[in-house]
């Protein structure tokens, strides 16, 4: 009798991925759902879109996977897996129903059949970039804060965001920009990735000087970095820098 779903995922899928040296993220809520109203397209937050597994390799998010039972088509999970990836920004998407396994690079379009799960070594080779882990690697690996009251958690395009930073960083950029909606938490994601660095040994200076325009969104920053104490964050006002 063959494996259900859960069962693949736990039986066969989970222990390939352990093998080839995988972390991962099971069961990510990436976004609400959609519905039709009169031909018309309405979010609706009680179908959530779901990604199966979100792969890391030192606490990045490299691939996406989407599972199948083990007798259904691993194939049946390409169009989906590839989907929830383009939504997370990520390049590389698997289908996999335990024993085929097709790896979608999403950028190019193009994908392969492979006998086995390919290793986060074999995914980072196929970006072709040069990543200076040891200045960034723990940086990339460092904890998010999480509040012991509201417990606000980053979201998964936080996350992404702040990896995309981490990753042009590791490459020796040494300027990123970040564009990011109205609404979707730019405050907080840029205070996360800061306790990242700050929680590592990545910054040559221990100080990051954080601008804003307007006074509403300097108050709103120095509540927002309040896991720092208050003599780690100082206000500077206009009055400040005019004298200066």
């Amino acid at each position: 009798m063959s494996r259900n779903e859960k069962q693949t995922c736990r039986e066969l899928i989970e222990p390939a991925l352990n093998s080839a040296g995988w972390e991962w993220d099971s069961q990510v809520i990436i976004g609400p759902g959609r519905v039709n109203i009169t031909g018309e397209a309405m979010y609706d937050e009680t179908q959530a879109i779901i990604a199966d597994y979100v792969l890391r390799y030192r606490g990045i998010p490299l691939v996406v996977l989407e599972a199948k039972a083990e007798a259904a088509s691993a194939a049946d999970g390409m169009q989906q897996g590839s989907r929830y990836a383009q939504r997370l920004d990520i390049r590389f998407s698997l289908a996999s129903n335990g024993t085929d396994w097709i790896l979608t690079d999403n950028y190019s379009g193009t994908f392969e059949t492979i006998a086995v799960a390919p290793t986060p070594e074999n995914i980072l080779t196929r970006h072709g970039v040069f990543m200076d882990w040891d200045r960034w690697g723990d940086t990339f690996a460092a904890g998010y804060h999480v509040d012991q009251v509201s417990r606000k958690k980053v979201r998964p395009y936080q996350d992404m965001a702040i990896h995309k930073t981490l990753w042009q960083f590791a490459q020796g950029d040494d300027r990123v920009l970040l564009l990011m909606a109205t609404g979707t938490g730019k405050t907080f994601t840029v205070f996360q990735l800061i306790w990242k660095m700050m929680n590592s040994d990545a910054l040559k200076r221990q100080h990051v000087l954080f601008l804003t325009d307007r006074n509403s969104l300097k108050d709103q920053a120095y509540r927002a970095f309040a896991a720092f104490s208050a003599n780690e964050r100082v206000t500077v006002d206009k009055d400040t820098v005019a004298k200066g």
